[in-house]
């Protein structure tokens, strides 16, 4: 009798703390919008999906690292995949599909296996607002490269035609992506998902197939109550079609609200982002322009793994092939790091440029050279400060440079900063 109840327990606990993401493909996408996405006060009419029918999909959630009970998501790969125990650091759904123009916008790159969930909405008020995490398979391994898949969420005014991203980092207009929140960069806003950081915190909690993801944060902006607009939430691969990237949308969380309730409501993360400007990338902004909210009311079980970094700036730019001048992402990547290292004291920045394998030895000597020579000039114009440049060729790869994505990490140079002793 004892040990039946002590079966009996047993799988009553068991049961109580089981944690399990379900993702339904089946649910059409008219169906995701209306009966899972839509909340109070907003009206969705003209739902339109774009993509492969497995990116997408509607889940049900109880105890993992996503805190959402239900909503939609979608993918750049498969999301029958994400649920489940992280089981590789490199899962890749390769879809097959287009990008995403509107998205290439933002990642200053080709992008592949787009999904693409619109909608027109009217609002009864004058607030429109949702909840979201975006999730990639690219974190920590490929932070500052060019493989940097973006989502964006593009609302549109149907009467004068005026569009906005509202997928940015608090107080900015930086869109959100692998490069722009990861465990050094806006690290407030950044969980890590790998199993050897998140059972240092929680071990009741279901870890899912993605290797990083940001901390529920919430998109608005004001409407003008029973006026059309149209939504576009879009997620893509960038650079390649491997290591997929994924958007979760909380059910029921788009909604709309008065002015007043919603700064009311939403006041205390408000006034934190504007005291946290010193972690953001870019310049901040007024928070009526869709600032994103941390929800900490529903992260507060998710530990942040990523503390502050004491070490000393550093960064990473990267070339295309047989170049040695930035592209236009990659130097807009040089300026934000300046820009935020502006207040250094004195010191050196330590230039290091590097190849891939292709070519002589001879040839990527040089070629690195150059790259670094290139850093040096900007280094210099823009701090004043004092410069040591030394160039490796191929001779010091990150990897086995057997694959373009890998031959493409290791054509860099590599910036460090060291202050005066």
């Amino acid at each position: 009798m004892n040990k039946l109840c002590l079966l009996l327990t047993f799988l009553f606990i068991h049961t109580s703390i089981s944690a399990q993401l379900d993702v339904n493909v089946y649910t059409t996408p008219n169906d995701m919008v209306k009966d899972e996405l839509m909340g109070q006060s907003v009206r969705a009419m003209n739902v339109r999906y774009e993509g492969h029918v497995q990116s997408r999909g509607s889940f049900m959630n109880e105890n993992t690292i996503i805190p959402f009970k239900h909503g939609v998501v979608l993918s750049s790969g498969y999301v029958t995949a994400i649920p489940g125990k992280n089981k590789s650091s490199s899962f890749s759904g390769v879809m097959g599909k287009a990008g995403d123009l509107d998205l290439e916008k933002i990642a200053a790159g080709d992008s592949k296996d787009a999904a693409v969930l619109e909608f027109d909405f009217v609002a009864t008020n004058e607030m429109v607002s949702f909840r979201y995490i975006f999730a990639s398979e690219e974190y920590p391994e490929y932070v500052n490269s060019q493989f940097n898949d973006v989502f964006a969420f593009y609302l549109t005014d149907k009467l004068t035609k005026e569009t906005w991203n509202l997928a940015t980092i608090p107080t900015t207009t930086s869109p959100i992506s692998i490069n722009t929140i990861n465990n050094k960069w806006n690290f407030k806003y950044y969980i890590s998902n790998l199993p050897e950081d998140i059972n240092k915190f929680r071990y009741d909690l279901e870890m899912i197939e993605m290797d990083g993801l940001t901390k529920p944060l919430v998109a608005y902006h004001p409407v003008e109550k029973g006026r059309p607009y149209h939504i576009k939430i879009a997620i893509c691969d960038v650079g390649d079609g491997n290591l997929d990237s994924s958007v979760f949308l909380e059910g029921g969380s788009f909604s709309s609200q008065t002015q007043e309730e919603f700064y009311e409501e939403n006041l205390a993360f408000i006034n934190s982002f504007e005291e946290s400007k010193n972690n953001v990338v870019q310049k901040p902004r007024k928070p009526k322009n869709a600032v994103v909210k941390e929800l900490e009311d529903k992260s507060e079980r998710v530990e942040e793994v990523s503390k502050e970094s004491t070490e000393l700036p550093e960064l990473i730019v990267y070339f295309d092939t047989d170049e040695h001048t930035l592209s236009t992402s990659e130097f807009q990547k040089l300026e934000m790091f300046i820009s935020n290292n502006k207040e250094l004291v004195e010191g050196t920045w330590d230039i290091t440029g590097h190849t891939d394998s292709v070519g002589s030895n001879q040839y990527n000597l040089e070629l690195s050279k150059r790259r670094a020579k290139a850093i040096e000039k900007i280094l210099l114009e823009e701090t004043q400060k004092s410069c040591t440049i030394a160039w490796k060729g191929e001779g010091l790869p990150l990897n086995s440079n057997s694959t373009e994505k890998e031959k493409a990490l290791n054509r860099r140079v590599v910036i460090q900063f060291q202050p005066e002793r």
